[in-house]
């Protein structure tokens, strides 16, 4: 039940009105309310009541300033508009005409980076390896994998993502705290292990943005191969002087609150054009035509089920589809690629010598700031079979 006193909450796009003395509330889009205002200064026509403005002479954008209880005798509520204007609508309109009568709102993606942090240092100092562990290379007690690894997989499914402070240096220890002894790293054109720095000796097909010092904004990576490794993790070796700074963003929930929440019709465009990935470099050449929204086969787009996302700036190849459907594919790209570049939807952190961020690259976009001075990441694929038959047993 909602607390009595609440009329209204609004949202960005839409205002949730809750109706007396039930359990309903109904969501409406503000553009919506502002076009049925049933006023007589300027809506309806004070004879004959019917509609004299168009939708057209109202902004897309407008908003309510305030929602209180209507005074007028009335029982319902009054909007004052970001335009200036004032309306009321009362209740049993509002019941009559309710479009989207509880419906639940989907979430925004996760931008807090603490629910996605585990410091392992808090782990070895709750479980210190026995004699026999330090042995066998391992830098926990049994007991203490088993929770390290639970809090891992916790936040990976809730989240798509984990940032692990304090894990140290030794890379190839670490790639089997996330696979088992007998299963081994993804390699790509790169190499088994990349080392990202701008003098870097030991990968190959280094002439591509990661090996520079540029900002590199978000994407996922190798979108250009038919199935790209479902895991990676960065270690920070060395951070930078100055930047390069990470940041995340969590495109399947934000392909969904697109869908859901701001534009329908873009979100199916993503799922349905495809478009082309084209890696082309000295020595590496990948092409790979597909929708930047790949769904589960079976879903559809009236009940769509993700299964990865695609999404590469610097990859992408001129795109080509009909003349009339091109600039609303645009329009749909952009509209999705903007919500996702903005900070507030964002997993925004530094790494400091490490420390290591391990993400999922179906989900998750990933990305950092330019920067200056020696900075050495190490960068890692796995399986993500693997990696749950693993953390998750």
């Amino acid at each position: 039940m909602v607390p009595e006193h609440t009329l209204a909450s609004i949202y960005s796009t839409y205002l949730r009105v809750y109706f007396p003395a039930t359990d309903d509330h109904a969501d409406f889009h503000h553009f919506w309310l502002r076009h049925n205002c049933p006023c007589f200064n300027g809506c309806r026509h004070p004879q004959t009541g019917e509609r004299i403005i168009d939708s057209t002479q109202i902004p897309l954008s407008v908003t309510p300033k305030q929602v209180v209880k209507s005074e007028d005798g009335v029982e319902g509520i009054a909007i004052e508009w970001d335009d200036g204007h004032a309306s009321t609508y009362s209740f049993a309109f509002l019941n009559e005409y309710a479009y989207a009568r509880n419906r639940q709102a989907t979430p925004l993606p996760v931008s807090d980076t603490s629910k996605v942090e585990v410091d392992f240092q808090e782990y070895l100092e709750q479980y210190p390896p026995t004699q026999e562990d330090i042995s066998a290379g391992h830098p926990l007690s049994a007991e203490g994998f088993k929770a390290y690894h639970k809090a891992i997989a916790e936040r990976f499914k809730l989240h798509g993502a984990v940032v692990i402070r304090n894990r140290g240096l030794d890379t190839e220890q670490i790639i089997h705290d996330f696979i088992a002894e007998d299963k081994e790293v993804i390699s790509s054109h790169f190499g088994r292990i990349e080392d990202l720095r701008t003098d870097n000796k030991t990968n190959s097909n280094t002439d591509q943005l990661g090996y520079t010092n540029h900002g590199v904004d978000l994407h996922t990576d190798l979108p250009y191969m038919e199935e790209a490794p479902g895991i990676q993790f960065l270690q920070c070796i060395t951070p930078a002087t100055e930047g390069g700074d990470s940041y995340l963003v969590n495109s399947v929930q934000s392909a969904l609150y697109l869908r859901n929440e701001l534009d329908r019709h873009a979100f199916d465009l993503l799922a349905s054009i495809p478009i082309q990935f084209d890696r082309k470099q000295a020595k590496y050449q990948k092409s790979l035509r597909t929708p930047i929204i790949e769904l589960t086969p079976g879903s559809t787009l009236e009940e769509p089920t993700i299964r990865k996302i695609r999404y590469s700036y610097f990859t992408m190849a001129p795109h080509q589809t009909s003349f009339e459907l091109m600039e609303e594919w645009y329009r749909a790209y952009n509209r999705f690629s903007s919500f996702v570049r903005q900070p507030e939807n964002q997993l925004r952190f530094s790494l400091k010598s490490g420390d290591l961020v391990l993400y999922n690259n179906y989900q998750m976009l990933h990305a950092r700031t330019g920067f200056s001075g020696p900075r050495h990441f190490r960068g890692v694929y796995l399986n993500i079979d693997d990696f749950l038959a693993h953390v998750d047993a």
